[in-house]
């Protein structure tokens, strides 16, 4: 077999393992949770509810990248931008996992805004597209949204990917899959307890727990757990001004360990 073949095949098993197709999860905090917090007011809701980016308190641009199976081939690189105007708020996002052998690449644009004083909703424009070695590109436009409510220190949103079941490319029957993820976080200070419940259709539905403790202003732990496939998560923060760095690792066992990190500047 090809080596290219081979490392096209080992790509799409890292997929089912680690992610799914299309939702380019980013930002190390929120990976440390095990992906639970699908609340987080700040760039990274770009990938996780775009209802979030409207409690957004300021411009920030974060840029994340991870390592799966510790093979730079598995990598994925990711870039958010939020913009809030008022009671909206714009986002960028860039995504790209794989090599030059193969990759799966989404690009955003997203507009959220508050809808009174206790609900948020998004919508997110994507162009999703796969490069693979010696063919031609394919590609597709795509939709994704959610709502969040925050009431005090509950915070309760829901999110859909995909809910055209938009194929890959106009030229194939092969869909990218529609995803539907509820989920609640409560704030504790120094506690933040997250929870989420994810539901990608034909496939058993994944619950996924976390938390992240303030250790002290500038110090934080995470640590997260989710289900189908069993991964552990965990992860450290750390924050200066308006700058915030993060480390996180998810472990899937027998396969190993997978680094991932982040920076966001506000500004």
């Amino acid at each position: 077999m090809p080596r290219y073949l081979l490392s096209i095949f080992l790509l799409l098993q890292a997929f089912v393992v680690f992610g799914v197709e299309g939702l380019f999860y980013a930002g190390a905090q929120n990976k440390a949770m095990a992906n639970a917090n699908i609340n987080s007011s700040n760039v990274w809701a770009n990938f996780y509810n775009q209802a979030g980016l409207a409690n957004a308190e300021f411009p920030e641009v974060g840029v994340y990248s991870e390592r799966r199976f510790l093979e730079n081939v598995f990598s994925q690189h990711s870039l958010g931008l939020v913009l809030p105007a008022n009671k909206a708020a714009f986002g960028i996002s860039a995504s790209r996992f794989g090599s030059n052998i193969y990759s799966e690449n989404k690009l955003g644009l997203a507009l959220a805004k508050k809808l009174g004083n206790y609900i948020s909703a998004g919508l997110q424009f994507n162009y999703h597209f796969n490069n693979i070695k010696e063919t031609e590109p394919t590609g597709n436009f795509l939709i994704e949204g959610g709502l969040m409510s925050t009431i005090d220190n509950l915070k309760v949103g829901i999110h859909l990917f995909n809910p055209t079941n938009a194929r890959i490319d106009k030229n194939f029957e092969e869909r990218i899959p529609v995803i539907l993820t509820a989920g609640a976080s409560y704030y504790l200070e120094p506690l933040t307890l997250a929870l989420a419940l994810q539901q990608e259709a034909g496939q058993q539905h994944s619950v996924r727990t976390g938390l992240n403790y303030l250790v002290r202003e500038q110090i934080s732990l995470q640590l997260g757990y989710a289900s189908n496939p069993n991964q552990l998560a965990f992860g450290i923060g750390y924050a200066v001004a308006v700058w915030h760095f993060n480390v996180s690792f998810t472990n899937n066992n027998p396969i190993g360990l997978t680094p991932q990190a982040s920076i966001s500047y506000g500004f």
